[in-house]
């Protein structure tokens, strides 16, 4: 067998080499979930950010598969992605349920009861 069709691992530890680099894939999932998950907000029975955590865990993907030199793939995954982002944002302003618009102000914080305060004070 040529040494082109062994896995990463196999091909490192042919040329001498013990390191295990499925070790630092697992430890980035570990980290990127970490941050994804810490992202998501959940606020009266609406879900935030779930478009950014999932765009954060596809950004890691394509990071390690260029990192092994999959190119091809990270090419696909890349349009496959931005496809689905803005494939998403156009099915989400065309079915926006009715009296509920955009948040006026992305950044004010919510009060004690996880309400926005409308009142201006």
């Amino acid at each position: 067998m040529s040494n082109e069709w062994l896995s990463l691992s196999e091909d490192l530890h042919a040329r001498g080499d013990e390191s295990d680099p499925l070790r630092v894939v697992q430890g980035l999932a570990q980290a990127i979930g970490f941050i994804a998950g810490g992202l998501i907000f959940v606020r009266g029975g609406d879900v935030r950010n779930m478009t950014t955590a999932s765009s954060l865990w596809m950004a890691a993907a394509i990071g390690i598969a260029a990192g092994i030199g999959q190119f091809l793939l990270v090419a696909i995954a890349a349009l496959l992605a931005l496809a689905l982002l803005v494939g998403a944002g156009a099915v989400e302003r065309r079915f926006r349920p009715e009296g509920r618009e955009a948040p006026a102000d992305p950044l004010q914080a919510p009060n004690r009861r996880g309400a926005i305060d409308d009142t201006g004070g």
